[in-house]
């Protein structure tokens, strides 16, 4: 039986962006998103980020956290997680789609070259949570 990984995610909004990356090097300004979030106070923006294992062996390579490692795929009945490429997860939450795509713009500057965007996905409430 798969055995997940603890994770601490920002709670959902009516609007999220997911981004994957690849990044061989670490950045590390938080000064962008308190700008962003600054924008729209009553937006409640939020986010998450997630470390791979490689980037975060390169970042700290004495204080890997204990049961750190690559994502592997994992299977349970019909459902199945592949494992994907990535060192770093970015998840950004709002109220405001557009607060989501400045902060998310923002830190990929930031980033510059050192970083590829594996997978991009964009979350909304569905017709504003109506109940159909």
């Amino acid at each position: 039986m798969p055995n997940p990984q603890s994770v601490i995610l920002p709670s959902p909004g009516s609007s999220a962006l997911v981004l994957v990356l690849r990044v061989p090097e670490l950045a590390r300004d938080g000064a962008d998103a308190a700008r962003v979030a600054r924008l729209g106070a009553n937006a409640k923006l939020a986010r998450g980020i997630a470390f791979g294992a490689a980037l975060w062996d390169a970042a700290s390579p004495t204080a890997r956290p204990r049961g750190l490692h690559a994502f592997r795929a994992i299977e349970a009945g019909a459902q199945r997680a592949p494992a994907t490429p990535g060192d770093l997860l970015l998840q950004v939450c709002s109220k405001r789609a557009d607060l989501n795509l400045e902060l998310a713009l923002r830190l990929r500057t930031a980033l510059g070259a050192r970083a590829e965007v594996v997978e991009e996905v964009a979350g909304f409430s569905y017709l504003d949570s109506r109940d159909l």
